[in-house]
């Protein structure tokens, strides 16, 4: 499930005012600068799992990221969006880690760690360990979209592999990513143009 600004708004009211702008829109008047592009809740019954990210094309689409790591109490959406106003300024001082590190989540109610990863370029992938041992669930926020620097998806793996799977995500209003569904529809709408004038055309050649 992906969040959006009004999805935010609706359920986090106590932590902002909302002012509308443009009809559909939302500024969050004390959170319009926050640094998170991007975060998702993991269920992890697990002691260990692997942050992995891999080049496409020869290249990391970044070379640094920016990460909050926090053992969450719930995979809900309303969990992962109240945190948001909290992890932001933990963003001004992140610890630098290169690959292979072991990060450990902030408990909820402590300060918030950042995380400054430095991906490897001398390598097609990068992995940092991270210990989650007592957490039943894992919140990731970040500077940058994650899942365009994880290889096919593979973005957090257990102990033993497998893919851990999203709860629930958050992707920022002013991110590129969030525009996918409108292009997808705009590809239909010229793609059943075309037929259209493509039934035109027989039509007109049987008569």
């Amino acid at each position: 499930m992906m969040a959006n600004c009004s999805t935010y708004c609706r359920k986090a009211r106590f932590l902002c005012l909302v002012l509308l702008l443009v009809p559909g829109e939302c500024e969050l008047s004390h959170n319009s600068s926050n640094k998170v592009q991007w975060a998702a809740v993991f269920e992890t019954p697990i002691d260990w799992c692997t942050l992995t990210f891999a080049k496409a094309n020869g290249s990391y689409a970044e070379h640094h990221v920016d990460i909050v790591l926090l053992s969450a109490e719930e995979a809900t959406e309303t969990s992962l969006l109240h945190e948001l106003d909290i992890v932001h300024e933990s963003f001004d001082d992140c610890v630098h880690v290169h690959s292979d590190s072991i990060l450990a989540p902030s408990a909820h109610g402590t300060q918030t760690q950042c995380y400054e990863l430095h991906l490897d370029d001398r390598f097609w992938q990068s992995m940092f360990l991270i210990n989650v041992s007592g957490s039943n669930h894992l919140a990731i926020y970040s500077t940058a979209y994650l899942p365009e620097l994880s290889p096919a998806g593979a973005l957090l793996r257990d102990d033993a592999g497998a893919l851990v799977s999203v709860e629930n995500e958050y992707v920022a209003n002013n991110s590129d990513h969030h525009h996918d569904d409108d292009d997808h529809d705009h590809d239909h709408e010229e793609e059943g143009h075309d037929h259209d004038h493509e039934e035109d055309d027989h039509d007109h050649e049987e008569d």
